[in-house]
């Protein structure tokens, strides 16, 4: 089963030519969806949810990965010929959150897990066991020296994702439903 992820696949895009991954621009995603075009034939998956990426990229199955930071570092345990590289064009920046809705009725406990969660020690026991980066500056002092990408990420320009409007989120969505129809048939 091939599963695709829409605004991953024209976030690599817009990267690839070198775009803003929130333009708002269609003759900038017209470009991308052309070169979604070109790419689309050779992905196998794009899938976030995929739990066996390391493996598959650790026994060479997939030659190539769009992946976590954890997907790679994973495979690179298995397998030491593994290599992470961020793109010369730049890599997506990811951020996890916490949120606890002002409708909760158990904001203190959701709280304190916040706290607890973000506790050096805490944090640093979370990325070293499971490879995800942390943005806790207290933590970084007890991480692994060997998961610190920053060294290699200073000379590449990472960017996140920024609000779209609705126009351009369905014209975005009309280009994928054409390259879907395309290669589907």
């Amino acid at each position: 089963m091939r599963v695709i992820i829409e605004d991953d696949l024209f976030a690599i895009a817009l990267k690839s030519i070198h775009q803003p991954l929130g333009t708002s621009d269609p003759a900038i995603l017209d470009q991308a969806a052309e070169r979604n075009r070109a790419l689309l034939p050779g992905i196998v998956a794009l899938d976030p949810t995929m739990t066996n990426a390391a493996a598959l990229l650790a026994d060479s199955s997939y030659p190539i990965g769009y992946n976590r930071t954890f997907d790679a570092l994973g495979a690179q345990l298995l397998n030491p010929a593994v290599e992470f590289v961020l793109p010369e064009e730049g890599a997506m920046l990811w951020i996890d959150t916490f949120v606890v809705p002002t409708s909760s009725t158990r904001k203190s406990p959701a709280w304190q897990f916040v706290d607890f969660i973000l506790c050096p020690e805490m944090n640093d026991l979370i990325t070293n066991e499971s490879f995800v980066a942390t943005a806790n500056e207290r933590a970084t002092q007890f991480i692994d020296p060997a998961l610190d990408f920053s060294q290699r990420s200073r000379s590449r320009r990472i960017s996140g994702r920024t609000a779209t409007g609705h126009y351009i989120l369905s014209y975005r969505h009309q280009l994928w439903q054409e390259l879907k129809s395309i290669t589907t048939r």
